[in-house]
């Protein structure tokens, strides 16, 4: 029933994987749209207007595939799984973006004001950088001819 798919993502990563999708049942969104329908069909009686008859007709319609001949939605169940990893592909990176953008920035320049360094990152003093501040150490170890390289933190 479900399909292998090859997931290929272009990043600086080697992100190659293959995943079985798997849709729902035919029944399972056949009932699940004669519901949308019914709820879509039936909501202007919340306003006190009239029922949209296309859209319960639509949702009998559903209900009975669903019912008596599930596999009558196989081809509309599988177009609807395709649409949800396309909207999928799409969608996931804007919300990470936003979320790094408006989240996590933002709370990095609130501790860079603060003056918080928790990844002791600031420069030493005269302008040392991390690798200036690696000094070579001995363990003791059968290996002393290569060294272990040791950070020494600026405080």
């Amino acid at each position: 029933m479900g399909k292998r798919v090859k997931n290929q993502v272009a990043t600086h990563e080697r992100l190659v994987r293959e995943e079985e999708i798997r849709g729902s049942s035919n029944r399972a969104l056949g009932l699940v749209f004669a519901a949308v329908f019914t709820i879509i069909g039936l909501w202007p009686l919340v306003h006190a207007t009239d029922v949209r008859l296309w859209a319960l007709a639509a949702a009998v319609g559903f209900l009975a595939i669903a019912v008596v001949r599930p596999a009558l939605l196989a081809p509309l169940n599988r177009l609807w799984t395709r649409i949800g990893l396309l909207l999928h592909a799409v969608v996931n990176p804007m919300v990470m973006g936003l979320l790094f953008y408006f989240m996590i920035t933002p709370t990095g320049y609130v501790m860079r004001l603060l003056g918080k360094d928790h990844l002791n990152l600031r420069w030493g003093p005269g302008g040392q950088d991390l690798l200036d501040r690696a000094a070579p150490a001995r363990t003791g170890s059968r290996n002393d001819e290569k060294p272990v390289l040791r950070q020494r933190w600026v405080s």
